[in-house]
């Protein structure tokens, strides 16, 4: 460098003034600014949130590279007096009969790629990294994604937890002010009668079978914040402690789990309302089919692209509701 430019450069640097990347080098800017800078060990990964295995049983029976599940179903039929009309002055006996039929849910195979040049996978090891390690995350990122889409949603043509029509769809009831839906509106108790409506639906939805009664209920962010306030008549309870402690379900040991749900249920209720499910959390009820997990195949380097190629494959279902009475979605909240 001309050392005129030189000490205009050094100049300019005393002055605060920003120099070309040629600049810094050739006044040892850039070398001084790396020996100066403390290097942050931390990479941060895109801000993610997934909640699929929080919210729905996964199923991994039948595993292997299956393209459907099924599963059997058995009903009772036959006239039922109740007090058995039946005894040694009659002969009206009552017959029951059975029905199997079996329910048949699809799997879809899932595949991801990653490509990585081995001139960057040099030049990244010379810093002590792995191109190999951030594109495994991401391809794990994106298998999440891809499972909490199904759990919700759904995938080609079929249905999730929030839009399947084989779970009944029931308006909350109007009590609160103005005859109005909506928790804005209701007092606490109103709130903790709309957790027991949705829980007596349910059940009697259900034949009353005790191993029915709802033990997890999804609620839309806004109005997790109404269950979150505290009690106007105690001040250190919230609305969600005081809806645990009374709810019908108790009666039969069972303590509901309520979450909130970002996103998916907003506005999906009937004339865009908020959305609430309740329903049993246990596989014989719902689950997600999952009969292969991720795995991870990895190619030799291929001379003619001068890159390693790594494929990432699983073997996804989607949900399954069994028992579609144990499910309820209830709008207006």
């Amino acid at each position: 460098m001309d050392p005129r430019q030189y000490q205009r450069n050094l100049a300019a640097l005393r002055c605060g003034l920003a120099l070309t990347d040629a600049a810094q080098a050739a006044t040892g800017q850039a070398f001084l600014e790396s020996e100066l800078s403390g290097l942050d060990p931390v990479i941060r990964l895109p801000l993610e949130n997934y909640t699929y295995m929080r919210d729905i049983p996964i199923d991994t029976t039948g595993k292997g590279w299956i393209t459907q599940q099924i599963a059997r179903n058995v009903d009772f039929r036959g006239a039922d007096s109740l007090g058995g009309g039946v005894g040694s002055q009659s002969n009206d006996i009552e017959v029951i009969e059975y029905n199997r039929n079996q329910d048949v849910w699809p799997v879809y195979p899932w595949e991801k790629r990653v490509r990585i040049p081995v001139v960057e996978s040099l030049r990244m090891a010379q810093i002590g990294e792995s191109p190999q390690a951030l594109l495994d995350k991401g391809v794990r990122i994106a298998y999440s994604k891809t499972l909490d889409a199904r759990t919700y949603l759904g995938y080609n043509g079929q249905y999730g937890l929030v839009n399947n029509p084989a779970v009944t769809s029931t308006i909350l009831p109007a009590t609160g002010t103005g005859a109005t839906t909506t928790w804005a509106t209701k007092t606490q108790a109103n709130i903790l009668a709309d957790f027991n409506f949705m829980a007596t639906t349910n059940w009697n939805a259900s034949g009353n079978a005790p191993s029915a009664m709802p033990d997890r209920f999804l609620v839309p962010p806004i109005q997790w914040t109404y269950l979150t306030a505290t009690m106007t008549a105690s001040g250190n309870e919230s609305i969600l402690n005081y809806i645990k402690r009374s709810y019908i379900g108790s009666a039969f040991g069972v303590t509901p789990e309520i979450y909130p749900l970002p996103a998916w249920l907003d506005g999906q209720g009937v004339g865009g309302t908020q959305l609430v499910l309740a329903y049993k959390f246990d596989k014989d009820c719902l689950s997600l089919g999952l009969p292969m997990e991720i795995q991870r195949y990895g190619g030799p380097l291929s001379v003619v692209s001068g890159a390693f190629e790594v494929l990432y494959i699983a073997n996804i279902g989607v949900v399954k509701i069994n028992r579609p009475q144990t499910v309820g979605s209830y709008y207006g909240a």
